[in-house]
């Protein structure tokens, strides 16, 4: 808790530095008040809860809130349980590479729940890979099979046991569960896909861009607190893919055996049970397919180029040599564009990236066949010490 003196009286700042990525001091302050006068909406304890204010106001303006399109409990549950989330991989130390690239996109979550989104009604459908007749969206459990290896990164991400995203490029079987968008970049690379279970499909979209254009330029003209701003757009996204769990007043007698909270404040135990909040969980999983989809399009553009893409970020690409594919300029970059973060400077392959096996080999997930050797034998993997 900060304590601030104001001009009518003491005013009690109850801040989570945590949440913000700041220190609970004077300085975060005065940063969320210029935030909250930015938005108009004032100061609010997190960013998800400001994030979710702001949605919710720009959402009404740009033709009203609808509760009603919330998928049912079958498509939220597999949504939420088999979703490889938007997130891949992040620079740690491994690798030394001496020259490299990294090309990102402005806003890019943002951009993407501005475009189209599923919405009404979510139908069962048998096979989610293909679309009913004037159907928007489908989602579903599939199978797909790589017959040979691919020159470039499969359109299907997986989410290994590391926590991190690999788009596999050797033969294989794989499961999982996908967009028909993204069934429809697997079949143009030669995968094959099958259905493998009961899925659902959408069969109208609606638009909303009223919030990204308003958290952007909120975001293009703030200064030093514009991290903060970042906070809130990715916190106000992803509060629609959180577990439909909630706090609530318990006693043990209801919930025995578990975990329960006891507040000396109100002299009551707290515990958690299921809820239902009124989040738009198909629209969140499905911006981030759009954002990932948007980079594999480029890592893809920039592999048949002839540069090699030395790690997939969340939204960011790091290449070995200056990017071939159309950038503008930093500062100038609107939603979606892409444009330079870093240029000719030494970074790490992330470890992630390397499988060192017991005889010293290698193998780098993620890079074609015939450029591992070469890349191999330009960037070895990390010695035994590092």
């Amino acid at each position: 808790a900060v304590v601030l003196q104001g001009r009518r009286g003491k005013r009690f700042w109850i801040v989570d530095a945590c949440v913000w990525g700041r220190k609970p001091d004077a300085s975060l302050c005065r940063d969320l008040e210029r935030l909250g006068d930015a938005t108009g909406m004032g100061q609010w304890g997190t960013p998800a809860r400001l994030g979710d204010a702001l949605q919710r106001r720009d959402w009404e303006e740009d033709g009203g809130w609808r509760v009603e399109s919330r998928p049912n409990v079958f498509a939220r549950d597999m949504l939420l349980d088999h979703g490889v989330g938007g997130r891949g991989e992040t620079m740690k130390p491994g690798a030394k590479i001496p020259h490299c690239w990294e090309i990102d996109q402005r806003d890019a979550y943002a951009y993407a729940w501005s475009l189209p989104k599923p919405h009404g009604r979510a139908l069962a459908t048998h096979d989610a890979t293909r679309l009913s007749e004037g159907a928007f969206a489908a989602y579903g459990p599939i199978r797909w099979i790589i017959r040979e290896e691919l020159d470039c990164p499969a359109p299907l991400a997986i989410r290994g046991e590391d926590g991190n995203l690999a788009w596999p490029t050797e033969p294989g079987t794989y499961f999982g569960h996908a967009w028909n968008l993204e069934v429809e970049d697997a079949r143009g690379c030669g995968i094959e896909v099958e259905p493998t279970g009961q899925g659902r499909e959408w069969g109208s979209s609606i638009r909303t861009t009223l919030w990204t254009e308003r958290i952007s330029e909120t975001r293009r003209n703030a200064g030093g607190w514009g991290s903060l701003v970042k906070l809130t757009t990715v916190a106000a996204i992803g509060r629609h893919g959180r577990r439909p769990q909630g706090w609530t007043r318990m006693t043990r007698q209801e919930r025995p055996g578990e975990d329960l909270c006891f507040s000396p404040v109100t002299d009551e135990w707290y515990g958690q049970r299921p809820s239902d909040p009124p989040a738009m969980t198909h629209w969140h999983a499905y911006a981030l397919m759009l954002a990932r989809r948007r980079v594999w399009h480029r890592a893809v553009a920039e592999r048949m180029a002839g540069r090699r893409i030395v790690a997939i970020e969340t939204d960011s690409l790091v290449l070995d040599g200056p990017p071939k594919g159309p950038v503008v300029l930093r500062g100038d970059d609107l939603p979606g564009d892409w444009s330079i973060r870093r240029e000719d400077q030494e970074c790490y392959t992330p470890l992630t990236r390397w499988a060192i096996f017991d005889d010293g080999t290698g193998r780098t997930p993620g890079l074609p066949f015939e450029l591992r050797a070469a890349w191999l034998s330009e960037h070895p993997p990390p010695g035994p010490s590092g």
